[in-house]
């Protein structure tokens, strides 16, 4: 039983998705639980395809049998739902983007409740009432829709889809605009329900991808990753005795941590995704890396104070709000000396922004780190994706930072 696909915009939409499926009675026919295995078989493949970062789900009519079951899958938890029902929802709404597994390719706008409660039954017949908010909600109300022959085609508003594409190449060339500033605008448009071609993605969504199609690549993969990064790179060195004590915290791929533990450095990756997480000792592993991993909060540190001598990151605070971002600072200094952190800017002109940065002018990121307890003792700017850029910025020294699309930033303890 494989997943039921279409493109909306060509395709009408499949009778089997369009059908309210069937009540499902106890105890579970042997036909019945096959088909739940094999919802669970197709969910997994999916999410090694696709990730999981904010819930996933698939419906028993999504792999052609008309019944009343689903299965999502949230950071936290897995759920068999059989028979589910919607029995109160919220008066309060918010508008969202969710796609479905059907035709991936596409993201529409939904109106939904902020919270709802629903019943369903378990494997085993048990009876349950449980409350749902946020992007919980909108994952099950997509699947109890799914079961009521309901498809996001109709469901969306204005019947508009947003393209989705995951498969950009790492690396590749994009038009010099100032990505950064429209990105911003396509952003601020798309949330206030404006339908733009505008292409969100998320980090184990990208890697997950570029590490299934070019595994054979890995290796030049970490190679490119440290010599756009190289600035970033070098002060770890300098502010790190050889063999010291290196914390990455939001590690991603760990792609820096894999190269720096291969150059004698003591290097621990820390992340809050677990599949993320996962996906980096995948990339540890096939590159011979030395790197120990930790899943762990980057603002609860699980270390003891003063236990690294360098803590850096690369691509995650820009993810946070102002007092978010002194807090992690803050935290960070606790368990080393120096902090170094790698953010994209408002002049970044690359195509691997993954859809909820807050990009910051240099001068705005020197003002909140002003805030933290270190000491801001070094600002770099760097053009990692032009050569040319590059190359004047070595001639005209601290000029360019200020349209830099990467700053780089040394905090050290007072």
């Amino acid at each position: 039983m494989n997943l039921i696909t279409f493109d909306p915009k060509i395709e009408k939409i499949p009778d089997i998705l369009s059908t309210k499926c069937m009540y499902v009675k106890f105890p579970l026919s042997d036909k019945v639980k096959f088909i739940i295995k094999e919802l669970e078989r197709n969910l997994d493949l999916l999410i090694f395809k696709y990730g999981n970062t904010r819930g996933i789900g698939l419906s028993a009519n999504q792999i052609g049998e008309n019944l009343s079951i689903a299965i999502v899958n949230f950071r936290e938890e897995k759920i068999v739902l059989i028979n589910p029902k919607l029995l109160n929802f919220s008066k309060s709404e918010t508008l969202s983007r969710i796609g479905c597994l059907s035709f991936f390719k596409y993201r529409g706008m939904v109106r939904h409740p902020k919270e709802i409660k629903i019943t369903f039954e378990d494997i085993e017949g048990n009876k349950h009432l449980r409350k749902f908010s946020g992007d919980e909600a909108l994952v099950l109300l997509h699947e109890i829709d799914h079961i009521s022959g309901i498809s996001l085609v109709e469901r969306s508003e204005s019947g508009v889809f947003i393209p989705w594409d995951i498969t950009y190449p790492i690396g590749s060339n994009v038009p010099f605009k100032n990505y950064g500033i429209i990105f911003n605008l396509k952003r601020y448009l798309y949330n206030h329900g404006i339908c733009i071609d505008f292409n969100p993605q998320t980090d184990i969504q990208y890697y997950s991808q570029f590490f299934r199609e070019k595994r054979d690549d890995l290796s030049l993969y970490i190679s490119n990753s440290v010599k756009k990064r190289i600035e970033m790179i070098n002060l770890i060195k300098k502010y790190t005795p050889l063999k010291g004590k290196i914390l990455e915290a939001g590690c991603g791929t760990s792609s820096h941590s894999v190269y720096l533990s291969k150059e004698g450095y003591q290097v621990t990756a820390i992340d809050i995704e677990n599949d993320m997480l996962g996906l980096a000792k995948k990339f540890n592993e096939t590159l011979s890396g030395n790197v120990i991993y930790t899943l762990g909060d980057i603002f609860h540190l699980p270390f003891k104070s003063n236990t690294y001598n360098t803590i850096f990151s690369h691509g995650v605070l820009e993810h946070f709000s102002n007092q978010e971002i002194v807090s992690i600072i803050n935290e960070s200094l606790r368990v080393a000396n120096t902090v170094i952190i790698s953010v994209p800017t408002i002049f970044d002109i690359s195509n691997n922004l993954m859809g909820d940065e807050i990009l910051r002018s240099v001068f705005r990121w020197k003002s909140i780190l002003r805030k933290t307890n270190g000491y801001l003792k070094e600002t770099h700017g760097s053009f990692p994706f032009h050569p040319r850029l590059r190359r004047l910025k070595k001639l005209t020294g601290k000029i360019l930072d200020f349209i830099a699309p990467v700053a780089i930033f040394v905090i050290v303890k007072e």
